[in-house]
């Protein structure tokens, strides 16, 4: 069964920088085709801090965002398309 959660992919299609993020961190992504993305960031607790939709073209994609509003800590972010979910842990320091 298939959750369409990546796990071995992560890596290679997302990454997330600076991590640890301050004021800002971005988000670059590799997609096959051009879709459109949500992009989630919860905190521990399940808490939905940061959520917006972009459209992202066939190849690589760098998507900026802003963190100065968000207290320290760890997060999930999670950038959904229509096929997967990809993943990655990452924190928010020195706000």
């Amino acid at each position: 069964m298939s959750t369409g959660i990546t796990t071995d992919l992560v890596s290679k299609a997302l990454e997330v920088y600076p991590n640890p993020a301050s004021k800002s961190f971005t988000i670059q992504l590799q997609s096959e085709f051009a879709s459109k993305v949500r992009i989630r960031l919860t905190d521990i607790t399940g808490k939905v801090v940061l959520e917006k939709n972009e459209t992202i073209a066939a190849g690589e994609n760098t998507i900026a965002v802003h963190s100065e509003n968000l207290t320290n800590g760890i997060y999930i972010l999670e950038v959904t398309d229509k096929f997967m979910t990809h993943s990655s842990r990452m924190m928010i320091a020195g706000n």
